[in-house]
C-alpha cells in the first residue's frame, strides 16, 4: 500500500504533498483539491516531499490546472529532480496553466 499525507499550507493558498502519489492515492489528492477547484489566485502544490509520481498524480494535476480556466495557475512548488523529470518528459512544464518553481533554489546563496 503507499504512503501518502496530504495536509494545507501554512498560507492556506494550497497543499503539502508527501510520499508516493499513484493511482492507489490519487483519488485522495483529487477530493483535498476540490474546494481550491474554482477558488480565485493561485493553488499551491508542494511537492518537495513526494518521492513517486505516475500517470494518475499527473492526471489530477492536470485536471485541477483545466478546472481553474481563468482563476489562476497551479503553481508546483520545489519537485525533486525525479519529479522535474517526470514532468519534464509528460510536458507539464510546458502547460499554460501550470507554473513550477523552486524556492529552495531561490533562497540558496552561491
Amino acid at each position: 500500500m503507499s504512503v501518502f499525507e496530504i495536509s494545507p499550507l501554512v498560507n492556506k493558498k494550497g497543499l503539502r504533498l508527501a510520499g508516493e502519489l499513484d493511482l492507489a492515492t490519487a483519488p485522495g489528492l483529487t477530493e483535498a483539491l476540490l474546494d481550491f477547484a474554482s477558488s480565485g489566485g493561485e493553488v499551491h502544490l508542494d511537492l518537495s516531499e513526494v518521492s513517486f509520481l505516475d500517470s494518475s498524480g499527473l492526471r489530477v494535476i492536470l485536471a485541477l490546472a483545466r478546472s481553474r480556466g481563468d482563476n489562476g495557475s497551479v503553481v508546483l512548488l520545489d519537485p525533486s529532480a525525479a519529479i522535474m523529470r517526470s514532468l519534464e518528459i509528460m510536458g507539464i512544464d510546458e502547460h499554460p496553466g501550470i507554473e513550477i518553481r523552486h524556492p529552495s533554489a531561490e533562497t540558496m546563496t552561491v
